[in-house]
């Protein structure tokens, strides 16, 4: 029955984006077009995220729209990154974000532009090693 099954890919889901979480290296969302639900997800699941200021850049957990919630972990990781009230705003409308309202929220680090995202991101990665920021625990 297919229904039995909907809660095991709930779990696994999560089990994968917490590994993700715990994983002994420092990590980066690098975040360039749409970047909804399970994406803004994984995004969250990692140390730090950088996005590029390009117009097609969206970053939001619309699920509500569809009668669902963020059940890959997004709903326990944006409280604790930008506050309840700013999440629950952003979960329970379904509103997505332009890179630089994320980046006023909180939601990420840091807004680049496009053709500079992806040395941004390394950039990161080695200033959180060399600094031996390696690890977040939520």
């Amino acid at each position: 029955d297919a229904r039995g099954q909907v809660g095991d890919f709930i779990q696994l889901g999560q089990q994968v984006f917490q590994r993700i979480a715990e994983l002994p290296c420092p990590t980066v969302a690098a975040i360039h077009g749409f970047c909804m639900g399970g994406g803004t997800e994984i995004s969250l699941a990692c140390r730090y995220r950088i996005a590029s200021n390009d117009p097609s850049t969206r970053i939001g957990l619309p699920e509500v729209k569809l009668g669902i919630y963020p059940g890959w972990g997004g709903s326990v990781r944006l409280p604790r990154l930008i506050g309840a009230p700013a999440a629950m705003d952003i979960m329970l409308t379904g509103r997505n974000l332009s890179a630089a309202s994320a980046k006023a929220l909180g939601v990420v680090d840091k807004v680049v532009d496009a053709d500079g995202l992806i040395d941004a991101a390394d950039r990161k990665l080695y200033e959180a090693k060399k600094a031996g920021r390696n690890r977040i625990r939520f």
